[in-house]
């Protein structure tokens, strides 16, 4: 049996099940007491997505007598951090590439695909939900955590108008709401987003 943490591995002597799950629960506390959290976790190279459940999984595996490997790697919150800022940065772009092909389609009378109407709807989902986590690291965004949380707040009022302006099919509001109004949003939020890496 293998233990391995950000890739070390650790030799246990006897390893019961006490300690085991005790070298586990040992490292486990650490990164939590280090800032560090748990980016990864591999139970007999199955991937374990919920971290809580990795000590009663763990004993599972072990009172089965099918434990063979547990690897557990870990990443810094800032690291973190910096790597949904940075997804979210590009992620704008993206959605601003949208917004500019749409208003294209939409000035030319051609009807907007609502496959990627919906592509672009979860793109805003995926990037509201990484800036509100994002916010709650106020310690590493400070001051610009009052910033983004107003650019999230602005960029949902002007979702609903450019929603409603869908669904009734006026083109020409929708065109105009998302050309000049949330494109301008979406630009500031991730000049900020931006700011705040620095």
């Amino acid at each position: 049996m293998q233990l391995v943490f950000d890739g070390e591995t650790i030799k246990l002597q006897s390893p019961t099940e006490g300690e085991v799950l005790a070298t586990i629960d040992r490292y486990l506390e650490n990164y939590a007491s280090t800032d560090r959290l748990i980016d990864r976790c591999l139970i007999n190279a199955f991937e374990i997505a919920d971290f809580d459940r990795i000590i009663d999984t763990v004993r599972q595996n072990l009172q089965a007598g099918t434990l063979e490997r547990v690897e557990i790697k870990s990443i810094s919150r800032k690291q973190l951090f910096q790597e949904v800022s940075q997804s979210a940065i590009e992620y704008v772009d993206r959605l601003l590439s949208f917004i500019q092909a749409t208003t294209i389609q939409i000035q030319s009378g051609t009807s907007v695909d609502l496959s990627e109407w919906n592509l672009f709807i979860d793109g805003l989902e995926w990037l509201m939900a990484a800036c509100a986590s994002i916010v709650q690291q106020v310690d590493l965004i400070a001051p610009y955590d009052q910033d983004i949380n107003s650019s999230m707040l602005n960029i949902n009022e002007s979702l609903v108008d450019i929603l409603t302006a869908f669904e009734n099919r006026d083109h020409v509001l929708l065109s105009n709401l998302l050309e000049k109004e949330f494109a301008d949003q979406l630009t500031l939020l991730q000049k900020t987003l931006m700011a705040s890496q620095a």
